[in-house]
């Protein structure tokens, strides 16, 4: 955590860059593996941060990253391969039109580590962090082979308050709710629920 906290090598515009920025190979402009901010790795990290219950963490790299390349996307009309983390660009050299594993951005980024929804079929559960305040989700949210869910959350006016969801889907499950004043779990059942 100190690592990525430090302005001095990972806190950077757009982290989580792939060398610090204090090693004497680091460019400022992305240049593939020396400095440049890769889906993948960041992916990993946020996971990382998750399981080991740096959940604001991990939120908040979620979030920075996602608006940095939705920027770019905004700018450039399209997803590149990596990215540059000290500007608000694609890294240098880096491939347009890259939507591998960049990816992971706007679809699992976005859901489990902004909205901060995550899915076990083997539970058969839904795991719900939510940390956004403003309205969210998502609509036909697949679970397994044939489930489909709606997953919509209220605006709050502050994280200690409780979510209020509405939940539509066409499967019983479990929701592990969580959020910064608590958590609980609830049987959802097919159909609309309002939670």
């Amino acid at each position: 955590m100190a690592h990525l906290n430090d302005p001095q090598t990972f806190a950077r515009k757009h982290p989580i860059p792939s060398m610090p920025a204090n090693h004497e190979k680091y460019q400022p402009d992305g240049r593939y593996w020396q400095g440049g901010v890769w889906a993948p790795t960041n992916y990993m990290v946020i996971a990382g941060l998750r399981h080991n219950n740096f959940h604001q963490q991990a939120f908040e790299l979620a979030k920075k990253h996602h608006q940095q390349v939705l920027q770019v996307f905004k700018d450039t009309g399209t997803f590149w391969e990596y990215y540059a983390p000290e500007t608000t660009a694609p890294g240098l050299l880096a491939r347009p039109d890259f939507i591998g594993w960049t990816g992971l951005v706007p679809i699992s980024i976005l859901l489990e580590g902004i909205f901060g929804i995550r899915s076990s079929i083997q539970t058969n559960t839904i795991n719900w962090d939510v940390r956004v305040l403003e309205e969210h989700g998502v609509d036909r949210y697949p679970i397994g082979k044939e489930g489909i869910l709606s997953l919509q959350a209220a605006a709050r006016t502050n994280e200690k308050q409780k979510p209020s969801l509405t939940i539509q889907a066409n499967l019983p499950l479990k929701l592990k709710l969580s959020w910064a004043g608590g958590s609980d779990t609830f049987d959802i059942k097919p159909g609309t629920n309002k939670i």
